[in-house]
């Protein structure tokens, strides 16, 4: 199931001020994606970055290309003066920010690069999406993306029974075989290390993500949370929480 696109955008909108402090592995994934774009990808012209949130991949872009012509896209809104008094910073010279849902929006034609960063998981019609990118791509042109696979957050989708539904490495493939052709599709485990099981879930909050689909906690449900999560899921220094990342890199057919 996934979830619907309103209650995303206002969980996001409420912690996009916590975000950097807590997306640890956004960050590494949003580091290997510009390597991966840097080894792989042509500088563009024109290019367009779905669900850049607060920038932790669009900075790196920026300084990567400064001269093209950038599209930022996002759910929330309230995004875009945070990120319009950082543009000028991070080298950027020409930038247009579209807010809304990536999945309805009207994506401008003749780009040269389409980058997405820890965002596609939320969507619901990927290979409309795919569709969709490759009719906006100029010939050559070249879709890069991360989203999560199955084993993300296994942790907690085993104790609470809830969490997203997460296409497999196979599975991206048979999406984008019709449109693209893959140069590149990997997955890799990031486990992060916490204190304590109430740590995991305010790190979750404080990056949006509801990952135990309960917003409501009494305190006999937390306590048992937390006592099988240590009890399962306890390393040398504390709670682990595995991030799953895959990692495309897609040519236009």
């Amino acid at each position: 199931m996934k979830e619907n696109k309103e209650i995303i955008r206002k969980r996001f909108a409420r912690s996009f001020k916590t975000y950097d402090e807590q997306a640890h592995a956004q960050e590494q994934i949003a580091a290997s994606l510009t390597r991966l774009i840097e080894a792989k990808c042509s500088q563009p012209e024109t290019a367009m970055e779905i669900g850049c949130g607060t920038g932790l991949l669009t900075k790196k872009l920026f300084r990567w290309t400064p001269d093209a012509h950038w599209y930022l896209n996002d759910i929330v809104e309230e995004l875009k003066p945070l990120l319009e008094d950082s543009w000028k910073a991070w080298g950027a010279k020409k930038v247009d920010f579209r807010a809304g849902d990536a999945e309805q929006l009207d994506i401008p034609k003749n780009l040269d690069l389409v980058v997405s960063a820890s965002t596609i998981q939320w969507f619901g019609q990927l290979d409309t999406f795919f569709n969709t990118c490759h009719k906006a791509l100029n010939e050559n042109g070249q879709l890069v993306f991360s989203t999560f696979g199955p084993n993300n957050l296994k942790e907690v989708k085993k104790l609470t029974g809830n969490g997203l539904e997460y296409p497999s490495q196979e599975e991206l493939e048979q999406l984008l075989e019709p449109n693209f052709k893959i140069e590149f599709i990997q997955q890799e485990n990031i486990k992060l290390v916490f204190k304590s099981p109430t740590d995991v879930l305010r790190h979750l909050s404080k990056t949006g993500v509801n990952g135990s689909g309960c917003n409501h906690w009494n305190k006999a449900m937390l306590n048992d949370f937390c006592k099988k999560y240590i009890d399962q899921f306890s390393s040398e220094n504390g709670v682990k929480l595995t991030y799953q990342p895959i990692y495309v890199v897609a040519s236009k057919k």
